[in-house]
């Protein structure tokens, strides 16, 4: 025989130094690095046959590349994790790669470079503002990094301020916080619009627990009392003027000819059937005729 046959992935152990195999030489191939198994032919009546078909030189299994805490990894090469693969670690969210490299080669000896680890996330210290109480989730202290996923609320020390801003912020995985450190400002409100209303005062704006004083038009009365509070809901009780209206009397022997609810100088008038005599009722500001 002549020309043995060549591999990618073996080279034969002994080759004849004038290219001529007798019959019946039998050769053996050695896997090339990041191989195993092994090749056997034989010459047999001039031409090369595989001794045992189930012999063959195969990629190098590397196993498991190590599983590590709060991460994955995935096949970036190859289709197994066998010689010449590439297998990348990615961290949870919320956790970030300590290391110089994020990925293993699987090498002839085995996987290279050792296996990373992911660490938490954290985001700054948070210093607290003048009038601000702040409530964490756990228990941290102010000057140390809070880690992915904490949570700080915020307060103001006094029923007289308001938080400017959110009342709660939390570290993203980024190591950032959702939003800006909030502030204490001063609580007010705003001069309320009053249907049908007037109000007592010029001012525009109210401090916190201050009154507002206030009258309703003709033919209204206030909801409630006339003088409402600040706080931090608004105007406590809300200001309202609401028409004044009464309730039709009962008048034995006598019939309603006409009749309106609102307040008005004349509100009803009654006829006694039998003397056809009228009587008018009016309906005051007491909401009573």
């Amino acid at each position: 025989c002549r020309n043995p046959p060549v591999f990618t992935n073996a080279q034969a152990a002994v080759t004849s130094e004038n290219g001529f195999y007798p019959h019946g030489t039998t050769l053996n191939y050695n896997c090339l690095i990041g191989y195993v198994g092994r090749l056997r032919y034989m010459c047999d009546d001039g031409s090369w046959k595989n001794t045992n078909r189930r012999f063959d030189c195969q990629l190098k299994p590397c196993g498991s590349p190590g599983d590590i805490l709060h991460a994955t990894f995935q096949l970036i090469r190859g289709d197994d994790l066998v010689f010449g693969a590439r297998i990348e670690y990615i961290c949870d969210e919320g956790y970030k790669m300590v290391g110089t490299k994020n990925y293993r080669d699987c090498e002839a000896d085995g996987w290279s470079g050792l296996v990373p680890y992911c660490e938490v996330q954290t985001c700054s210290s948070v210093k607290e503002p003048e009038h601000v109480t702040i409530i964490a989730s756990a228990t941290f202290d102010l000057d140390q990094d809070f880690p992915f996923g904490s949570a700080l609320q915020f307060e103001c020390s006094s029923s007289e301020l308001e938080i400017e801003g959110v009342k709660e912020i939390y570290c993203l995985a980024n190591g950032t916080w959702s939003n800006p450190v909030p502030n204490c400002k001063e609580l007010v409100c705003s001069k309320p619009t009053i249907p049908h209303g007037q109000l007592l005062s010029d001012k525009e704006v109210f401090k916190y627990s201050e009154q507002l004083k206030y009258k309703c038009k003709r033919n209204y009365r206030p909801e409630n009392i006339q003088h409402t509070a600040c706080n931090k809901f608004g105007w406590i009780p809300q200001p309202t003027c609401t028409p004044i209206v009464c309730h039709v009397p009962r008048i034995e022997h006598s019939q309603l000819l006409t009749s309106k609810w609102m307040y008005s100088p004349v509100s009803s008038i009654w006829m006694d059937p039998k003397s056809k005599l009228c009587r008018k009722q009016v309906c005051t500001t007491k909401r009573r005729y």
